[in-house]
């Protein structure tokens, strides 16, 4: 079952090639059971990196595909993350000062 989906959305009024930023960084989580995607946590210890290193860390600890432009977080770091937390606990920490937001669909 591959619900539901997160898309994240830059909060910067910020423009590559004349497309909005919006809509350049999309998350995609495959959860295994609707119930999953708010109760299991899993175990983050990710350093402080580029936000596309982090963010292609976390899908593999928490299972979730990710997908995003490399253009939109090329610039952006990510502070460590670690310890004991839902996928969308570590997803809101990871992008806490990254000007970019999700939402699921």
């Amino acid at each position: 079952m591959r619900s539901p989906n997160a898309i994240l959305r830059s909060t910067k009024s910020k423009c590559l090639a004349g497309v909005g930023a919006a809509a350049l960084i999309a998350a995609s989580f495959a959860i295994p059971a609707q119930a999953q995607a708010n109760d299991q946590s899993f175990v983050f210890d990710l350093p402080a990196q580029s936000l596309d290193a982090s963010l292609r860390e976390f899908g593999v600890v928490a299972d979730r595909q990710v997908m995003f432009t490399a253009a939109l977080v090329a610039d952006q770091t990510a502070d460590a993350l670690s310890g004991d937390m839902t996928a969308l606990a570590a997803l809101e920490t990871l992008l806490a000062d990254s000007g970019l937001t999700y939402q699921l669909t």
